[in-house]
């Protein structure tokens, strides 16, 4: 074999090598939660996928993915390590707040088709819904351990997650009216 295609093996048995670790690593590291070592790589893969969503369906799917994952992660830190709940629930609102944006952008969008508008729009109240019931357990199991900082957040994120559910009941109330409306014109 000549000096140049041994070269050139080693090279490409290297990136091989590399390539393989680092999606080894990047797989590990989704599991990751705050405080672990590779939950820097977790979140930096992220934003490095949501870079290559273009539509806006995508990326109103990928953010509520990362959504439940947050919550996922503030489960999993509050039975593992109260000291890092702080940074999960910010973690958490942080990204409710991405995600209703995405879901905003969409609704802003004349382009974007009713059907999937309407599927992503449940999915979200839903998730929202679901992780403040989450968030009261949560809020519960930080109030008993008493650290302030923790209370603080925590409750500051419940007024939030409040907030946006109880914004859902008003949408659903002013569709109700708008449909009340138009059928109290025709009576």
């Amino acid at each position: 074999m000549s000096k140049n295609k041994k070269t050139l093996l080693v090279v490409l048995v290297t990136v091989a090598l590399l390539l393989g670790g680092a999606m080894l690593m990047v797989q590990q590291a989704d599991a990751a939660v705050p405080g672990d070592f590779l939950y820097g790589v977790d979140r930096a893969y992220e934003s490095f996928q949501r870079g290559i969503r273009f539509s806006d369906e995508a990326k109103a799917d990928f953010e509520l993915e990362l959504l439940s994952e947050r919550m996922s992660e503030l489960d999993e830190v509050s039975k593992n390590d109260e000291d890092l709940v702080d940074e999960a629930v910010e973690n958490l609102d942080d990204q409710r707040v991405r995600t209703e944006e995405c879901v905003r952008e969409m609704e802003d969008n004349e382009n974007s088709d009713e059907g999937e508008l309407e599927r992503i729009r449940n999915r979200y109240e839903e998730e929202v819904q679901d992780q403040y019931e989450n968030m009261e357990q949560v809020q519960e199991k930080v109030q008993n351990n008493g650290d302030e900082s923790q209370i603080e957040t925590v409750n500051k994120v419940m007024e939030n997650y409040k907030k946006e559910v109880d914004s859902f009941g008003n949408g659903s109330q002013n569709k109700q009216n708008d449909n009340g409306k138009g059928n109290s014109g025709s009576d």
